[in-house]
């Protein structure tokens, strides 16, 4: 439930980031959304690094186990 409402906003957030963008910016937005996958690039790296020390599968749900606990996990 928590991802898919993550999605919802995320997904109005990039939707309204872009409508303004459009409208009130000028070419500097490319560099914005190149630093923006810049920076996403970079953080699977972190994520890939966190899986490999697991010794088990590493999906999200492990991931926020081993990193917050179980009852964020769940």
């Amino acid at each position: 439930m928590g991802l898919g409402v993550g999605m919802m906003l995320g997904a109005g957030v990039f939707v309204s980031t872009g409508s303004i963008a459009a409208g009130y910016t000028g070419p500097s937005i490319i560099i914005a959304f190149a630093i923006a996958g810049l920076s996403a690039f970079l953080s699977s790296f972190v994520y890939a690094e966190f899986a490999v020390d697991l010794p088990f599968a590493g999906g999200a749900y492990n991931f926020i186990l081993c990193s917050l606990g179980e009852f964020f996990a769940w």
